[in-house]
C-alpha cells in the first residue's frame, strides 16, 4: 500500500494537480482535520 495521499492518487491513476498535491501535503502535516479555510489558507496556515 502506498504511504502518501500523492502515491494512493497516483496509483490510481489520478492526476496530481498542482492544487491536489498542496491539499495533500496539507493533510498529511496536520495532527487534526484541517477545516476549509485551513485548506484555502495553504500549508502554512496549518502550522
Amino acid at each position: 500500500m502506498a504511504d502518501t495521499i500523492e502515491a494512493r492518487c497516483a496509483a490510481k491513476g489520478l492526476r496530481m494537480t498542482g492544487q491536489r498535491r498542496m491539499i495533500a501535503q496539507v493533510l498529511e502535516g496536520s495532527d487534526d482535520h484541517p477545516d476549509v479555510e485551513e485548506l484555502h489558507g495553504g500549508p502554512t496556515a496549518c502550522r
